[in-house]
């Protein structure tokens, strides 16, 4: 087809009526030099005579066709044909290169004009010759001896061969290589399609364009990553035929997974389009290479949903084997995570975050990656079940999503395949398991869980310690909406704010009462369920008043520490209350009352007050939220119980 298309072409470009001649030989046995070029040129002679070409070659291109032609039916050595061949190439592109000046005219012989076509020798059936390996040592032999034949410039020579050949082809193209990167050594690129080869695809086969043409076109852009035959593959499933012809048909299910595919193109696709490839003078297959390497990492992302992952994972991932590290370096792949988060398909924890947890002083750590919510939700309409994240406690449980992390490590919603129930499952970091002091404090914090009980704090279901040593805790699973993402939808009514402040407060008397401080009490470790209660779903450093960490330590999210917790001082109830002012003010304004990286929020927390601006309550709540958050603890409410009282006399409460 494609050698068809060719002659159409220069028959319609060039006053050549003949522009091509094309001489076929099947290479599918093993075959010596000598038989292989005998039939190139048996076959050239009778193509140039079948299409009339012979009586138009100058008579000394003429006498070099037939001393070939007949050198082949008598014993000849290879050398002497080779020789024949290549001078008579020579002189057939020599003929085809000429110039028909009128001077050149009128100097001519009188007859027909000479022959100015291309030669075009394919050798196919490769691929049935190279199955095993002598049949790649017969190929290999017929390149090395035909050499000077398949690399002239006076012919076009065609390969039809496999992926083997291929690889050989690519490997070692450098000096001393295999013979055949030597013969093949030329690299020959193919443009990937270019973006809006879908929409131009549509409309030469769709006959009734319609507003869900565009649609369509982005979502075959996405699937196809510029690459025709996948083009063609994704646009071939959408095909149906009726007795009066195909049709384009999209059922209920498929729209919404095209609608999602053609959202992503919408922010992907200008990422690579837009971008300029690394290097002085960069080539289409650099365009190209960035392309693939976009939609590599964006595939290797939405496979990770219900999970969060860094770049150093993504690198892993690459140096085991699970990417394709020959379409960009590292470092390349990395810097589209960060793109990604600019056009919001992730969503990313900086180093340095307020938001995030950690323990001892906060240091340069790696920015953190999740699917943003909206690209995760669309993806759990369109795509399959999420994926198996691993197993813990000797299979028993299936970890399914992550649900977040936090200073005792990340925690996972997981199937118990003995009760078929949901659970959540809290394992400590794999960087903390040799870490003594960490696995106690790990210890402490799920003895402590399985100890304390209340209505609105998820309760403990037990601890695991696989083989391997790595421990976890095992709670039952909250259904419901953390508070965070309730937030981001915008502010809660002040009554409905204040009710869940009373709820939370309630808890934090029974803790009081058990002498438990330190929660690390933030938006994400609330859950509301659906009957409108707020459940605190993790402990994390929570710890007895008498069994602190070591003074100086920072335990928490510094977001929503005390200014006492911070600075790394002992801490009691008061501590608890203060991070619930903080989260009741979100639940105000759903904004966060600090700004700021971890390390600007430790610098002002003991030195100035949380800024409230305007809040959307009456004076009598501000006056209690301002006490809340006295940077000194004297000068806070004493315990839950003050608050409570504190809070049953203003006027949204009542």
């Amino acid at each position: 087809r494609a050698l068809d298309e060719l002659h159409t072409e220069l028959v319609s470009t060039t006053p050549e009526p003949t522009p091509v001649v094309v001489v076929w030989e099947s290479v599918a046995r093993p075959t010596s030099p000598e038989e292989l070029l005998g039939r190139l040129v048996r076959g050239l002679a009778e193509a140039l005579e079948r299409a009339g070409i012979v009586a138009r070659l100058p008579p000394e291109v003429a006498e070099l066709l037939d001393t070939a032609h007949r050198r082949t039916f008598a014993p000849y050595t290879l050398a002497d044909l080779e020789h024949d061949v290549v001078a008579l190439l020579a002189g057939l592109a020599a003929g085809a290169r000429a110039e028909t000046t009128p001077a050149r005219k009128w100097f001519r012989r009188s007859g027909a004009e000479p022959w100015t076509g291309r030669i075009v020798m394919v050798l196919d059936d490769i691929a049935e010759l190279t199955v095993d390996g002598p049949g790649m040592a017969s190929f290999e032999n017929l390149l090395r001896a035909l050499r000077t034949v398949l690399t002239t410039t006076a012919a076009h020579v065609v390969v039809v061969a496999g992926v083997d050949v291929l690889d050989a082809a690519r490997r070692n193209q450098t000096p001393g290589g295999t013979v055949v990167s030597a013969v093949f050594g030329r690299q020959i690129y193919l443009d990937s399609l270019p973006r809006g080869a879908a929409t131009e695809l549509l409309r030469g086969v769709v006959l009734a364009p319609g507003p869900e043409l565009e649609t369509l076109a982005e979502h075959l852009e996405y699937r196809s990553r510029g690459i025709p035959r996948l083009l063609l593959n994704e646009l071939d499933a959408l095909v149906e035929w009726h007795p009066d012809g195909p049709h384009v048909v999209v059922d209920p299910a498929r729209a919404i997974s095209i609608a999602f595919h053609a959202a992503l193109e919408r922010r992907v696709g200008p990422l690579w389009a837009q971008s300029r490839p690394r290097g002085p003078l960069p080539h289409h297959v650099d365009i190209d290479r960035r392309r693939s390497a976009t939609y590599l990492v964006v595939g290797w992302a939405l496979d990770r949903r219900g999970t969060t992952f860094t770049a150093s994972d993504l690198v892993a991932d690459r140096v085991t084997g699970g990417q394709r590290r020959e379409l960009a370096p590292d470092d390349e792949c990395v810097g589209l995570l960060r793109e990604l988060a600019t056009v919001g398909i992730l969503a990313a924890r900086e180093p340095g975050s307020s938001r995030a947890a950690f323990v001892g002083t906060p240091g340069p750590t790696e920015t953190v990656y999740r699917l943003a919510r909206s690209v995760a939700e669309a993806l759990g309409r369109t795509g399959p079940a999420p994926r198996e994240l691993g197993r813990v406690g000797e299979g028993r449980y299936v970890l399914l999503e992550e649900l977040g992390r936090g200073t005792l490590g990340r925690t996972y919603r997981a199937h118990d395949t003995f009760t078929t129930r949901d659970v959540a499952i809290t394992l400590l970091d794999l960087r903390e398991q040799h870490d003594d002091r960490a696995r106690e404090r790990f210890r402490n914090g799920a003895d402590l869980a399985r100890r304390l009980g209340h209505p609105l704090l998820a309760p403990s279901l037990g601890t695991l310690d696989d083989d391997g040593g790595r421990l976890g805790l095992v709670s039952q699973f909250v259904p419901g909406l953390p508070l965070d993402e309730l937030l981001e939808r915008g502010p809660l009514a002040p009554p409905v704010a204040v009710d869940l402040t009373l709820g939370l407060l309630d808890l934090l008397h029974h803790l009081h009462g058990a002498g438990v401080v330190r929660l690390d009490l933030t938006p994400s470790h609330v859950v509301i369920t659906p009957d409108g209660r707020p459940v605190l779903v993790g402990l994390g450093p929570a710890h007895r008043v008498d069994a602190g960490p070591p003074a100086g330590m920072v335990l928490g999210t510094p977001l929503y520490l005390s200014p006492e917790a911070l600075a790394g001082r002992a801490v009691d109830i008061r501590s608890d209350l203060y991070s619930l002012g903080l989260i009741l003010v979100e639940m105000l304004t759903a904004q966060p009352a600090r700004h700021g990286s971890a390390a600007t929020i430790i610098a002002r927390a003991t030195t100035r007050s949380v800024d409230l601006g305007t809040l959307p309550c009456s004076p009598e709540l501000r006056t209690v939220i301002e006490t809340l958050l006295d940077p000194d603890p004297d000068g806070r409410f004493a315990d839950p119980a003050e608050l409570v009282e504190a809070l049953a006399t203003v006027p949204e409460r009542v």
